[in-house]
């Protein structure tokens, strides 16, 4: 592939991605994308280093995002989705320095930003985020590797650089810890292999290892005193809780591969996919890997694919959460660079390798595509962002929304100033500050989707009793009805 048509392709694989999975136009927005788009608006510190009702997944996205939206007034929403694309791009040329060919960098293109549909959470969620800042030190530690080992300031530049990314990355989530753990030692381990260990003690890397260990532990401690809720996500699963979380991960891999998921493409695309894997390790033997460097980053991704997997598969968040697929997004783009990394540097005929090379892009083709298929005629047939929905609700004005979780925060990122919601009080309340906000509006709505059977006419919310006024109505693809708070 030509320079050109490559930067062609990319430009255009960005546009369509963010015009499908952008906040701005996804047609399956929720109230956890809603949660970043509102700490956006609401965003202060120190108290939303963390994210709304958990002291997990720093929010980083929030801080960065106030750059468009407090400074050049821009929507949050929008603000949201910039910042958020922006990161994802800056991650997707980090790492892809480490692919010499622009076929390859157009393959992981595709992967990175219209990934097949089990991992779409890749351009939704902050999980992706933490291996931007990941790939982004890798980056800086590799063009260090480069120079020589004389000390100067473009390398006191790169370690810092280095250092506070990796910071980031454990901020955006605690599981980065492994991962950088993993290189570390990876980085240490071949720096002896190159040098001696008395001249570990003569190189800045050690020394900046130890200040970013005292500053990170240090940040991270405080950054978590300042959330409203704790929690001990570091809990080992029972044996018999690992067991039932391998049997619901293997169960789901068997309903993908038996067809039996709504996702007919997600079922193709794993058997080529499984197919891909398989023919590319078939030439093991064959592979070649033209630098050091090349060879000691797929070393650090093949153990970050199985030590990180292994971690969420023991943990006892994953079990209590019912082995969400969002969890395996670090694994994915483990296993794609590496099946990529081996591919490159494949030593074998051009028959075979071009036979490699198109059945690795159809592979990766319809994983991208067929997503677009079934989210466009399978889970949502208008195509319609769910953005535009919400916005329907400027005719209420000013108003108060509670509903369940899913239908709750989602319906004020359009309007954040008018409209102010919360779930109900069975619910995952994420804010405690928005269930006065919503109290203080002059009219109340709620929604009863996926929490009433019909609108009662009085019900109890938070200590107060609502008293149903008028009818219940549509708009904004949701069922409502307006109370009032009872004086009694």
């Amino acid at each position: 592939m030509k320079r050109l048509y490559y930067y062609i392709s990319l430009l255009t694989i960005i546009l369509i991605s963010f015009r499908i999975y952008s906040s701005v136009f996804y047609p399956g927005l929720n109230s956890d994308n809603a949660v970043t788009i509102l700490m956006t608006h609401y965003f202060h510190l120190p108290g939303d280093l963390y994210f709304w009702g958990q002291d997990r997944m720093g929010s980083i996205i929030p801080l960065i995002a106030q750059i468009p939206n407090k400074v050049f007034h821009i929507s949050a929403i929008y603000s949201e989705a910039i910042t958020h694309y922006f990161l994802l791009i800056i991650g997707f040329f980090a790492i892809s320095t480490f692919f010499k060919s622009y076929f390859v960098k157009f393959l992981f293109a595709l992967i990175w930003f219209l990934p097949p549909e089990r991992e779409i959470d890749i351009t939704q969620l902050t999980l992706s985020i933490q291996y931007v800042f990941l790939f982004i030190g890798i980056y800086l530690i590799s063009k260090l590797n480069r120079e020589n080992h004389q000390i100067n300031f473009k390398q006191h530049v790169f370690l810092l650089l280095a250092v506070f990314s990796m910071i980031i990355a454990i901020w955006d989530s605690d599981l980065a810890m492994v991962s950088i753990g993993i290189f570390i030692l990876l980085h240490f381990y071949f720096l002896i292999l190159d040098n001696s260990i008395k001249s570990i003690f003569k190189l800045a890397d050690l020394y900046y290892l130890i200040f970013g260990i005292i500053v990170g532990s240090i940040f991270i401690i405080y950054a978590k005193s300042t959330s409203t809720i704790r929690n001990d996500y570091s809990l080992i699963s029972k044996p018999n809780e690992i067991i039932e979380s391998l049997n619901i991960f293997f169960k789901t891999l068997s309903d993908i591969f038996l067809f039996k998921l709504n996702e007919r493409f997600t079922s193709i695309y794993s058997y080529l996919a499984l197919f891909s894997i398989v023919l590319v390790c078939l030439f093991w033997k064959k592979v070649r890997f033209t630098d050091k460097l090349t060879k000691r980053i797929f070393l650090f991704f093949l153990l970050d694919l199985i030590i990180v997997f292994v971690i969420i598969i023991i943990t006892k968040w994953t079990y209590l959460n019912g082995v969400p697929r969002r969890y395996f997004n670090c694994t994915y783009i483990s296993a794609t660079i590496i099946i990529l990394l081996l591919f490159e540097n494949i030593n074998i005929s051009k028959i075979k390798f071009y036979f490699v090379k198109y059945t690795l892009l159809i592979t990766v083709l319809i994983g991208s595509f067929g997503t677009i298929y079934t989210l466009k005629y399978v889970w949502f047939p208008s195509f319609k962002p769910y953005s535009e929905y919400v916005a329907e609700l400027k005719k209420l004005g000013k108003a108060g929304i509670i509903a369940e979780y899913w239908n709750s925060y989602i319906y004020s990122v359009m309007n954040p100033d008018d409209i102010k919601t919360t779930s109900h009080d069975g619910a995952y309340v994420r804010n405690r500050q928005m269930i006065d906000e919503v109290f203080k509006q002059d009219n109340i709505y709620l929604i009863k989707d996926c929490w009433l059977t019909s609108f009662p006419d009085t019900i109890e919310q938070f200590g107060r009793t609502l008293v149903k006024q008028g009818s219940p109505f549509n708009l904004a693809n949701a069922n409502l009805c307006r109370y009032n708070i009872s004086s009694n």
